[in-house]
């Protein structure tokens, strides 16, 4: 091999030594246990939505916020709002973003809708932590009063509040929403796959609870007799009747207050 040779293969290399020089530099400064860190925004979106019985009104799936209700029905909603978030280590919990529900009027039993919510970040490593966490979300509606020994009850303020849940997740607890409220509650996720890591601080409307039972506490407001006999009625004729149940709130009129109907 010629001298002439020998030194152009020689610049070529030291040519590329400086060119990757930068990045070395950018990398020997960095502490020996430093993570990537990230820093971008959530977006989340509802894909699906099954009631226990058919509402005539659903709209927003796709979106980052679900309606649903019937005629003469205050409107329910899951809403979803995203944030950002800035030097989030791999690995470390952070806030997704706020899941709400607006407790108005439906059907006693279990909605269930798919969210999913998606992370966009700019990291300090060229790893790609784009990513989408997809995860089913179950809302129990409860009833308002309770039977307990034949005798009727008025739940708690706490026994009535519906329960908000992730039902493949059921170790992360619950969120209890008041009734007639629109509970907010933070999402928190695992930074890097994007990991579900459960309810963060419940920001209104209701409350944070490790399970995701009902609760089972005595009830402390007894119901008057003649109440009594026409609610044990009305529960036999309904049982006998079918399984269709409507959850009335107290904003509806006194007329229904004490009823389920078929």
């Amino acid at each position: 091999m010629s001298v002439a040779k020998q030194y152009s293969i020689k610049q070529t290399i030291f040519k590329q030594l400086l060119f990757l020089l930068p990045s070395f530099l950018a990398w020997s400064n960095l502490p020996a246990n430093s993570q990537p860190v990230g820093s971008g925004v959530t977006n989340g979106v509802f894909n699906s939505f099954a009631p226990p019985f058919p509402y005539t009104d659903v709209n927003g799936i796709g979106t980052n916020q679900l309606n649903f209700s019937s005629p003469d029905f205050d409107p329910n909603f899951f809403k979803f709002d995203g944030t950002s978030f800035e030097n989030v280590q791999v690995g470390q919990t952070f806030v997704l973003g706020t899941l709400s529900y607006k407790n108005g009027l439906g059907f006693v039993g279990g909605h269930t809708s798919e969210l999913a919510v998606s992370s966009s970040s700019s990291t300090t490593t060229p790893f790609d932590f784009n990513q989408i966490l997809t995860e089913q979300i179950r809302l129990e509606l409860t009833p308002n009063f309770l039977l307990v020994d034949g005798v009727i009850f008025d739940a708690t303020p706490e026994q009535q509040a519906d329960i908000l849940y992730f039902p493949n997740r059921p170790e992360l607890g619950s969120f209890r929403i008041y009734e007639n409220s629109t509970g907010t509650v933070e999402v928190l996720g695992r930074f890097g796959s994007l990991q579900l890591a459960g309810f963060g601080n419940a920001i209104s409307g209701g409350f944070v609870d490790p399970t995701i039972d009902p609760i089972p506490t005595a009830p402390a407001v007894s119901v008057p007799e003649s109440r009594n006999i026409a609610g044990l009625l009305a529960i036999s004729i309904v049982g006998a009747a079918s399984t269709l149940k409507r959850k009335l709130k107290p904003s509806q009129s006194t007329e229904k207050e004490t009823t389920k109907v078929s």
